[in-house]
């Protein structure tokens, strides 16, 4: 088991404070990034291209993808497919993108009239067979919520072509290690956690630094108990009640509690 990073949330970009968060997290054993997701027309997937191409030159292995904007219609959806298709397809072949996702959390932005849940799980089905038979030859992914809701028709339904699928997990320790449990007795090696945290609010949801540094070893360890692959989620820039430059694990006392567990486990 391993435990990956989401990186790229970050305000402003900056390739130099990129290339030391990388060689940062390279050397504390981290080998997989989850580079966040932007959706079409935004200037951010320069970035993000620029990220993964640094990622890949250090080593990592990547997930990337574009996201649907927040509202999305079935124009918007159908926009997506001819993009992912097209210019992320050519992009992703043209710089070995390890993986591919197709989108994040779709569900929870489509408008329910003119874009169906099933619609869209079905297009993703479709997707993930064309661009396999395009010459992508990389894995392909897509991730949404752990809640029932969201990951139930995905099992029934099975994933078609789509090699794995992420669930962003955040909630109580309890339920993040029941649910663990359920899916992977059902997916085995298809599903990874592709984002966890606490129960949402990272630091903030304790106000204690050794709190969450054991909420965030229980996660790891639960992780690990199941051999599930997980992305621990962060802003790099602070907020939640941590500092700039800590990636969402260090608090004002700079003992990086929930680093330190992290480190721990993959040292």
């Amino acid at each position: 088991m391993s435990i990956g990073m989401n990186y790229g949330h970050q305000a402003v970009y900056s390739p130099t404070q990129t290339e030391d968060d990388f060689s940062y997290l390279y050397s504390m054993g981290i080998r997989g990034l989850r580079i966040a997701m932007a959706s079409i027309g935004s200037p951010r997937i320069i970035d993000e291209q620029d990220m993964i191409v640094r990622a890949l030159a250090h080593g990592f292995s990547v997930i990337w993808g574009i996201v649907v904007p927040t509202l999305c219609d079935i124009n918007a959806w159908n926009a997506h497919i001819a993009y992912v298709e097209s210019t992320l397809l050519s992009w992703a072949i043209a710089h070995n993108l390890p993986t591919l996702s197709l989108g994040n959390e779709t569900e929870l932005h489509i408008d329910n009239t003119t874009l169906t849940s099933a619609t869209m799980r079905s297009d993703c089905r479709s997707m993930a067979t064309y661009l396999k038979s395009h010459g992508f030859s990389g894995k392909v992914t897509y991730s949404t919520s752990v809640l029932d809701a969201y990951r139930t028709p995905w099992i029934n339904e099975g994933l078609g072509n789509i090699d794995s699928i992420g669930f962003n997990s955040y909630d109580t320790f309890l339920n993040f290690n029941v649910r663990n449990n359920k899916i992977q007795a059902l997916l085995g090696s298809g599903m990874y956690i592709s984002e966890f945290g606490s129960m949402g609010n990272g630091y903030a949801d304790f106000n204690s630094e050794l709190l969450f540094y054991y909420d965030t070893m229980d996660r790891i360890m639960s992780l690990d108990l199941y051999s599930i692959l997980g992305y621990f989620f962060t802003y790099r820039d602070g907020g939640l009640g941590v500092l700039p430059d800590s990636f969402a694990l260090q608090t004002t006392s700079h003992t990086r509690q929930a680093l330190q567990a992290i480190w721990r486990y993959i040292l």
